[in-house]
């Protein structure tokens, strides 16, 4: 089977489930947030190094609600599908569950209910993405081992599907459009070969393009000098100190 076959194999299988899914709700812990959106925008006023990390992960989370929400709408040309629930109570229909048991209680009271489905991953960047069938409905978990891994998991379904960021920047992305109406088995545990995948660079040189590119293409180390500090944290970007000492 040449690359090219396997890839558009997935890709259609792929859009099996979301294409059952078009009117599927996106199911996030909006932890101390009234909903997704203000939780998905609130890292300035996180507090990333304190004791509680409940804000930490709505944020983080809510954060790659919204990213599946903007570009599932895009390739499905579908502006008011997708919508997000918080996760204290299971809408009715197709779900897309942003988190394992540990952050979602909608994946921890369907988890047991899933034959097969492995532990959670353990390591914060890994992740799991795995559909079934629940009570006449289809489910797709992403799981992550932290928020961060959750965060990746958005963007590896997100990039099954064809989307691509080739570059910082709009112009530089490719957003196929989807047909999305048949149903795949989609069951996929994923975890980083490497701790750090990024550039080792100084000063407060980037912008939220910039870093928005590397975590959609899920790179986590660059530069302490990087302003704000809220957005990398959000994204999972490491802030490396140290040079020619």
């Amino acid at each position: 089977m040449t690359p090219r076959l396997a890839w558009l194999i997935c890709a259609a299988a792929i859009a099996v489930l979301l294409g059952h899914a078009t009117a599927a709700t996106i199911v996030v812990d909006c932890g101390p947030y009234p909903d997704a959106a203000t939780a998905a925008q609130s890292e300035q006023s996180v507090g990333w190094n304190d004791a509680n990390p409940a804000d930490d992960i709505a944020c983080t989370q809510c954060f790659a609600a919204l990213e599946l929400q903007h570009y599932l709408r895009l390739a499905c040309k579908a502006p008011d599908g997708f919508p997000t629930a918080d996760d204290q109570s299971a809408p009715a229909g197709d779900l897309i569950l942003v988190g394992g048991p540990e952050s979602n209680a909608v994946s921890k009271a369907l988890w047991p209910r899933i034959p097969g489905l492995a532990t959670p991953p353990q390591q914060d960047e890994a992740y799991l993405l795995r559909s079934a069938d629940v009570d006449g409905r289809r489910v797709l978990i992403l799981a992550g081992g932290g928020r961060v891994g959750t965060l990746y998991a958005a963007y590896d379904l997100l990039h099954r599907l064809g989307v691509r960021w080739y570059a910082p920047g709009e112009v530089n992305q490719e957003v196929p459009a989807l047909d999305l109406r048949t149903l795949p088995s989609l069951d996929v545990l994923e975890k980083p070969a490497f701790a750090t995948r990024g550039f080792h660079a100084w000063e407060n040189r980037g912008d939220p393009e910039f870093l928005l590119w590397m975590a959609r293409n899920r790179l986590n180390y660059w530069c302490v000098e990087q302003e704000p500090k809220g957005l990398l944290h959000k994204l999972g970007i490491q802030m490396v100190g140290g040079g020619h000492i």
